[in-house]
């Protein structure tokens, strides 16, 4: 059976290996399988390196974004125009461009997609080893942390590698967040979602551009669009609180009225009054993020913008 489907992939600061990294795609998947990849408003010399293979590969096609936007949004780009200018389309597949995805799995991942009844099918590393040992901390905590806060489950040690079905792509580009946390709008959107197990290649070229920041930032997108745990878990504090120091300025007025003396100790009162109000600028700041995210998904601005596109 033949497959139809598409691969979108972000790219940013990937000079020293998109090349190599675009042989191997080839020589996978065939040179008449349109690729899309998204220029991330690159600083070194990616752009120019996608131009270069674009004139030995017709069906690769280029994004350039005007500004930084974040892996999130340049997926989000990719795709859109995937679905828009590739109708025959059955199948969209995410990947990184740093080679650390195999592309030598992506025919068996369409392939068990096609067979299968799911919607979505994620790729998820089967172990961290090729990491370093904080990267590897960090992403168990992070999942760990995620999958009690959230609404919805996360699939553990998930990557950005997956196959879609059109029908659900088409679903899932009716969410307008102004920050598509894709590992858990696949989630959110179906339940018919089924997980492929890989082991991830070592980076080959250079550093990796997804560290503690970008974690952090993605870990509060997914917060703010999947979870309503932080505000209350706010009120609950605030509530119990209350009540305590309700109970506690009791106590001490009737220790007043029976003549007994309070014992003064600045130490002690400087030690509550930081304690509390550090929990009021921390309530301020979660409250502070959720009304951000509904400031930004009430402005009517592109969530993107293209500079050029090469194809």
């Amino acid at each position: 059976m033949e497959l139809n489907f598409g691969i979108i992939a972000p790219a940013y600061n990937e000079s020293l290996g998109i090349i190599t990294w675009h042989e191997e795609l080839r020589k996978s998947v065939g040179y008449e399988v349109p690729v899309i990849i998204v220029n991330d408003e690159s600083t070194d010399s990616t752009l120019d390196s996608l131009l270069q293979l674009r004139g030995s590969d017709s069906n690769l096609y280029v994004i350039d974004i005007e500004k930084n936007v974040g892996q999130q949004l340049a997926i989000l780009a990719g795709l859109e125009y995937a679905i828009e200018h590739f109708s025959n389309l059955e199948f969209f597949v995410t990947l990184d461009s740093d080679g650390q995805d195999p592309v030598s799995l992506i025919l068996q991942m369409v392939n068990k997609l096609s067979e299968s009844k799911a919607d979505i099918l994620i790729g998820a590393r089967n172990d961290r080893s090729v990491d370093k040992l904080s990267k590897r901390i960090t992403a168990k905590v992070y999942y760990k942390m995620m999958n009690k806060i959230l609404d919805i489950k996360l699939t553990p040690e998930a990557a950005e590698f997956r196959v879609i079905r059109k029908k659900a792509l088409v679903g899932l580009l009716e969410f307008k967040d102004k920050r598509p946390f894709w590992r858990g709008l696949v989630h959110y959107y179906t339940p018919r979602v089924e997980v492929f197990l890989y082991e991830r290649a070592e980076r080959g070229h250079g550093n990796s551009n997804y560290g503690i920041k970008e974690m952090f930032r993605l870990a509060e997108s997914g917060l703010v669009n999947f979870s309503e745990k932080p505000l209350r878990f706010l009120y609950w504090s605030g509530l119990i609180i209350s009540i305590s120091s309700a109970i506690l300025g009791l106590f001490f007025f009737g220790g007043f009225l029976l003549g007994s003396k309070v014992i003064s100790g600045w130490l002690s009162l400087s030690l509550i009054i930081l304690f509390f109000g550090g929990i009021q600028i921390l309530a301020i700041g979660i409250i502070g993020i959720y009304i951000l995210e509904l400031v930004r998904n009430s402005r009517n601005r592109p969530r993107y913008v293209i500079r050029n596109i090469y194809g």
